[in-house]
């Protein structure tokens, strides 16, 4: 399970999985309720002292994943292609380059979502890029904070080796107040 791979090879606050199970055909994870409140309740109070501090923690978190297990394939964790909310449909197989990436998004977006246009992102087939093991939706929602300090990280069905622009381009989906954190990592500085 990913929340405990995470859990053994870093330092990022995760809630401990006691137990997992499957009901009707629901499964569910039985783990410590985090202190604090998520990112996004808690933006309102927080100053831009504290929301630098939640950047510089948080860069810290995205560079302890990106030091595991470095691969040239992109997919889900622990292995295969991409299984998650963001791959509607799923690909048929792990991305081997970003060229791959973009033409599954290029489809997606076009004949699935009936977009318009190509977003300037996807248009950028040439931009350098890593393949980097990522949480996949560092989204405020996913965020647990109490006071000045990042409690954790929730919600991990999402981790898998994505391009190195994937965290800092879908946090740009949310709305602009609410990402503001998430927006002011210096997710490409990483490396």
């Amino acid at each position: 399970m990913a929340m405990i791979y995470v859990q053994q090879r870093t330092s990022i606050p995760i809630p401990k999985v006691h137990m997992c199970f499957e009901h009707d055909g629901t499964t569910y994870i039985v783990m410590d309720r985090l202190k604090g409140l998520c990112l996004e309740q808690a933006l309102d109070d927080a100053t831009s002292q504290t929301l630098r501090g939640f950047a510089t923690q948080l860069a810290g978190f995205v560079r302890e994943l990106r030091a595991l297990d470095p691969r040239t394939m992109m997919g889900s964790w622990p292995s295969g292609p991409y299984d998650n909310l963001f791959f509607d449909p799923p690909p048929l197989h792990e991305f081997r380059d970003v060229a791959e990436f973009h033409s599954y998004w290029i489809w997606r977006l076009g004949s699935e979502m009936g977009l318009p246009e190509v977003p300037l992102a996807l248009r950028d087939v040439d931009r350098p890029c890593s393949v980097v093991l990522t949480h996949g939706d560092l989204a405020p929602r996913n965020i647990m904070v109490d006071g000045e300090k990042i409690t954790g990280l929730v919600d991990w069905e999402t981790l898998g080796w994505y391009p190195d622009f994937w965290e800092s381009d879908t946090s740009k989906r949310c709305r602009r107040a609410i990402c503001l954190c998430v927006a002011r990592c210096p997710f490409r500085a990483l490396g």
